[in-house]
């Protein structure tokens, strides 16, 4: 890539320079929005580091739990680094509401939680978007977000065209939230999900010990299986209300159902793999 070719013999001193003045740039356009004024806020109260990673490739983003920081290609236009630190930064979010359910878990458990924290991201990054529109229609955040998730917006923007108030109350985000539950996005982030948690018992089964890295676990003092009422934990928006309130999560989604073909390999694994099937939710379900 010529531009990584570039960045490699410019002066060092000059890219980090630049680096901290565009991550500044981006932190406060973040905040010209109500969604994502709320996640600058907190990403500051968290002490969340954001920083380039020159081997992302342009257009991704990662959160890094294990460091507590933010990394964003350095490569992407301002409008896609802007909408990836909104993204990553709604994980910062979900993170520390504790509700990244990770480690000796059992593989439904972990496929559920991808599904809900992803497309609760994906609706969140359009959202920004679409303030980042109402602001300022030249800006290009709309046709930035309309390239990479075009699907997406467009439900988005088929709602809020009624009326601005279903922006407000969410209804607008919680379209979003389902339409990625029918995407291929979908399907990648289970096939990666199912196959994280299978590696993890794969090491622990070899003596690793450390295989797969997950995140903690709730804390004592909140729900420790993924009830309907932990689910919508992830529709908390910015204004205070909740976007998931009105939606019946176990029903009339497919955010609780897998295939005929992942339940084999669920049971596969449960059978290969002793240990596999402990769970904090799935005898509840």
């Amino acid at each position: 890539m010529l531009k990584k070719l570039i960045r490699k013999l410019r002066d060092p001193e000059k890219v980090r320079a630049e680096d901290r003045a565009r991550i500044s740039f981006l932190l406060v356009t973040l905040a010209e929005t109500k969604t994502g004024a709320q996640l600058a806020a907190q990403m500051k109260s968290h002490k969340t580091r954001i920083l380039y990673d020159e081997r992302l490739p342009a257009g991704e983003a990662a959160y890094r739990a294990i460091g507590n920081s933010v990394a964003l290609s350095p490569y992407g236009s301002e409008q896609a680094q802007l909408l990836s630190l909104g993204h990553e930064l709604r994980h910062v979010w979900q993170e520390k509401q504790g509700l990244l359910l990770r480690r000796h878990i059992h593989i439904f458990d972990h496929v559920v939680n991808v599904r809900a924290s992803e497309a609760d991201a994906y609706a969140t990054q359009v959202q920004i978007a679409w303030e980042q529109h109402k602001k300022d229609p030249r800006a290009g955040y709309w046709a930035a977000a309309k390239k990479d998730e075009g699907a997406l917006c467009r439900v988005f923007e088929k709602v809020a065209q009624r009326s601005e108030k279903y922006v407000e109350n969410g209804a607008a985000r919680r379209a979003v939230f389902k339409a990625w539950l029918e995407t291929a996005h979908c399907r990648q982030y289970d096939y990666k999900a199912m196959r994280a948690v299978r590696g993890f018992w794969k090491g622990k089964a070899q003596g690793q010990r450390q295989g797969f890295m997950f995140n903690m676990q709730r804390n004592d003092g909140q729900t420790p299986y993924m009830s309907e009422a932990f689910l919508k934990e992830f529709g908390q928006m910015a204004n205070g209300q909740n976007y998931l309130q009105n939606m019946s999560l176990f029903k009339a989604t497919r955010l609780m159902h897998t295939s005929a073909a992942q339940d084999r390999y669920i049971a596969r694994t449960s059978e290969k793999y002793p240990g596999s099937d402990d769970s904090m939710i799935y005898d509840h379900l």
